[in-house]
């Protein structure tokens, strides 16, 4: 399809004259129609759409109607019906009375356009982009971080219904795409097994276990033909989901043969539905769900200045935050609102997160867990030398062994004192180890101490108490509607919540409008 570029800057006549009679100078739709003209034109839209074609409804119509149903939480349908009957909206959208609106559907082919094209922030960085034109977000400014769950469009199913359900559609799949050849590989009594949506809720536990087992053996044999099929039977997705579904349930002989189903799952990765693969199951402390993480980062001013969204991500729901970091300083990073300091919670914090964020240009603030073990003799009590390889404690021994490790966060050091624990006054004090105290010293260590010391100091007392705040921002978020996905896949649910998080920066921008207040760092 192809772009029709028309000017929206102006309001049409009809809608501006009748909208400034009934809608109050302060509602929010009016504000955004008079004084954001210019926050989405079609032509950042440009790449996405083809040079030849029928012409496509204005993308830009699109997005605003797209946060609009976020900030009221609508679906397609209700908002849609919006853009035809409801003045403040035709009034925000630059639209004349007599527009007649368009088919719901649109808005899912929109969306669907933004993800193809990995475009799921875009709206959200033209929206940023204005509101540090207008002088209401500053660069290298305080920031703060925190993270929340959302749930995920998806039906928690039961071990034999993961498996009857990736077999089906796998099966499916390979229908819709050669139903001739799946007819000529398997038996019509498989099909009819399989082919069908089936469930467990009725059957005993004894039965459940024998279904399990028959269907592992029935998937490792249609893998088998899959393999040995077309190229492009082996290519589909449904392919990989089969196959990754049977490696996590079910095992092999060395010799290849089908064993039974696993007696222990692997919690990490694994898939709890094929409808919706990237949604995994999670337990923090006494709350359990199943779907992502979303990573929300704002501004930090004092009390009284505006603060607004300034980057939003999902990751997987058994990622660890501190992992989340890198990425979220890369895209502040892009938008050129790298934050001078982060303030998070220890959830974020590690030697190598603090070092890795300085190395981005990135003060992280944050507080580290009191170190265990008696005063006195613990970590930082000891002395370490790592050009020696030796390690000396309080109690003046020194280790006889040092081990150098590689782990995921990075390299670790372990001093091993043995035999000179036993004969050692103070070794009650120190350890119960039978083989006497080893100690553990990661390579950042140095900047975890120096940050012990500084959490001790006012000013950096000063900059946490600029952190309570993202809770009630990542509460009013998930409010807003960003709690429950609307959509399926990572990059969906991505898309929904950045557009979640314009409809907040726009209400708060809204508000400081109609407040009629001035940041303090304006000045005249």
């Amino acid at each position: 399809m192809t772009l029709q570029f028309k000017d929206r800057r102006e309001i049409p006549a009809d809608t501006a004259a009748l909208g400034q009679k009934l809608l109050d100078k302060n509602n929010p739709y009016r504000l955004i129609g008079e004084r954001l003209p210019d926050l989405i034109q079609d032509e950042d839209f440009r790449e996405m759409f083809s040079s030849i074609g029928g012409p496509a409804i204005s993308p830009a119509i699109l997005a605003l109607v797209t946060i609009f149903q976020m900030l009221e939480k609508l679906p397609d349908r209700l908002a849609a019906a919006a853009v035809a009957l409801r003045i403040d909206w035709k009034y925000a959208l630059h639209l004349p009375l007599d527009y007649s609106g368009f088919h719901p559907t649109n808005l899912e082919h929109f969306r669907q356009r933004l993800v193809a094209h990995h475009a799921e922030y875009l709206v959200f960085d033209g929206l940023l982009h204005k509101l540090v034109d207008l002088g209401l977000v500053r660069r290298r400014s305080n920031q703060r971080t925190d993270s929340s769950h959302v749930l995920g469009l998806v039906a928690k199913l039961s071990r034999l219904e993961v498996v009857w359900e990736t077999l089906r559609l796998s099966l499916e799949a390979v229908r819709q795409l050669d139903e001739r050849g799946l007819e000529r590989v398997v038996p019509e009594a498989f099909l009819q097994r399989y082919l069908v949506k089936r469930s467990d809720y009725t059957l005993p536990e004894q039965q459940i276990a024998v279904e399990l087992r028959q269907a592992g053996a029935d998937g490792w044999w249609w893998l088998q033909q899959l393999d040995a099929g077309p190229a492009e039977w082996r290519q589909m997705p449904e392919t990989d989901m089969l196959r990754t579904v049977w490696e996590q349930q079910f095992e092999l002989e060395d010799d290849g043969d089908y064993r039974g189903p696993r007696t222990k799952l692997e919690s990490h990765g694994l898939v709890i539905n094929p409808h919706e693969p990237e949604a995994r199951f999670r337990r923090k402390r006494d709350k359990g769900w199943l779907g992502y993480m979303a990573q929300v980062t704002e501004t930090a001013e004092a009390k009284g200045d505006p603060n607004f969204i300034t980057d939003v991500g999902l990751t997987d729901a058994q990622a660890d935050d501190r992992a989340a970091l890198p990425a979220i300083q890369e895209r502040l990073t892009g938008r050129g609102l790298s934050p001078a300091n982060e303030i998070v919670d220890q959830n974020y914090m590690s030697g190598a997160s603090l070092a890795g964020s300085r190395e981005r240009g990135v003060e992280l603030i944050g507080e580290f867990q009191a170190q265990w073990g008696p005063e006195g003799f613990r970590q930082d009590d000891f002395q370490v030398d790592l050009l020696q390889g030796k390690a000396t404690c309080p109690a003046g021994q020194t280790s006889v062994k040092m081990l150098h490790l590689e782990r995921p966060h990075g390299v670790e050091y372990e001093f091993r004192f043995g035999k000179v624990c036993l004969a050692c006054s103070f070794r009650s004090q120190c350890t119960k180890a039978k083989e006497g105290r080893t100690l553990t010293y990661a390579e950042h260590h140095p900047v975890v101490q120096q940050r012990r010391a500084e959490m001790l100091t006012e000013a950096f007392k000063k900059l946490m108490a600029l952190r309570p705040p993202i809770e009630g921002t990542i509460s009013q978020l998930m409010r807003q509607g960003a709690r429950r996905a609307r959509y399926r896949g990572l990059q969906s649910v991505t898309l929904q919540l950045a557009f979640e998080a314009v409809a907040v920066n726009l209400r708060r921008l809204c508000h400081w409008w109609a407040a009629g207040k001035r940041p303090s760092w304006v000045t005249g």
